[in-house]
């Protein structure tokens, strides 16, 4: 699903989450080995504040540049997606288990996962 959604973003934008990838790959510092780190320890608010500043502040930048469409599509978008389809399994008159998983970036924010 993650891929579905990063093929509709502007080209310039897959381009520079692209090419921080590289450099990450490259000099083998992930951009998530802070926040696992914050998250591991249980420091939920530098946690929360780190989601913020990488992802929802109107000044954020990842990969050097603003990337507006990023979180519309990869959070909100997804969150609803995701949200819609937690309904539809839940509402089924099927007597399953389920068991779903969220990334941490989708509890943060205005347009949570839990929101929708």
């Amino acid at each position: 699903m993650t891929l579905a959604y990063f093929v509709t973003l502007p080209d310039d934008e897959q381009i520079s989450l692209l090419l921080s990838k590289v450099e990450e790959i490259k000099t083998g510092q992930s951009v998530y080995s802070y926040p696992i780190e914050l998250w591991k320890a249980g420091n939920h608010q530098t946690f929360e504040e780190w989601i913020y500043n990488t992802y929802l502040d109107d000044e954020n930048s990842f990969g050097d540049q603003r990337l507006e469409s990023f979180v519309e599509t990869m959070l909100i978008k997804r969150n609803q997606l995701m949200a819609d389809r937690i309904i539809e399994f839940l509402s089924s008159e099927d007597e399953n288990h389920f068991f779903v998983i969220a990334g941490a970036a989708h509890f943060f924010g205005e347009k949570i996962l839990l929101k929708f």
